[in-house]
């Protein structure tokens, strides 16, 4: 699906709007175009692994739409090229892998519309990927070095799997293990603290 397909997609899945550059005024937005323009073949893989991963059969194309659209809406929050392609993998794998994400709510409506309806009315509006996000850039602020770093190979280098993370560090698969699922404990416990 060419870049152009996925806007169309993406703009029909939202009630026909079209996004264009001059819609929203900012110079960040231009640069979150080009962006896309540039990396929209490498973000198609990326989704593309992502639904092999979580055993989902979502477009591509439309994970990468819809994290577009949550990059477009936060892009105040985004200084630099590097930030700018966390927000669209970290929107990419929230989307994949979440069951309250708009595209698995779509996926349910389109199978059972009478039990999303029941569902809908006791749920809280709560954006998951908002909340994880702060907990991940809490952690970045981190002063032990080696949990940063951990951190960052995680999810900026995108190596989960422990024998990758292993030969990456140069250390055992049993290190790597450990530093993988301390990563996720800290993470776990941090985002059930308070912000405050």
């Amino acid at each position: 699906m060419s870049l152009t397909t996925a806007t169309t997609v993406c703009a029909t899945q939202y009630g026909g709007k079209s996004f264009t550059k001059s819609s929203i005024p900012g110079l960040i937005i231009s640069e979150i175009d080009s962006y896309l323009n540039e990396n929209y073949t490498n973000l198609l893989r990326i989704s593309r692994g992502m639904c092999r991963n979580y055993g989902k059969t979502y477009d591509p194309a439309i994970v990468v739409s819809e994290a577009y659209l949550h990059v477009r809406k936060n892009r105040e929050k985004i200084q630099d090229e590097n930030t700018l392609q966390r927000f669209f993998i970290a929107k990419m794998r929230l989307e994949i892998s979440k069951t309250k994400s708009t595209i698995n709510r779509s996926h349910v409506i389109k199978d059972n519309p009478e039990v999303y309806l029941d569902h809908l009315e006791h749920e809280d509006d709560v954006d998951i990927y908002e909340d994880e996000m702060r907990v991940i850039e809490r952690y970045r602020q981190t002063p032990d070095r080696v949990k940063t770093r951990v951190l960052e190979v995680y999810f900026d280098d995108h190596i989960y799997k422990v024998r990758d993370m292993a030969k990456y560090f140069n250390i055992s698969t049993k290190s790597a293990n450990k530093l993988i699922q301390e990563l996720k404990a800290d993470l776990t416990q941090l985002q059930e603290k308070p912000l405050y």
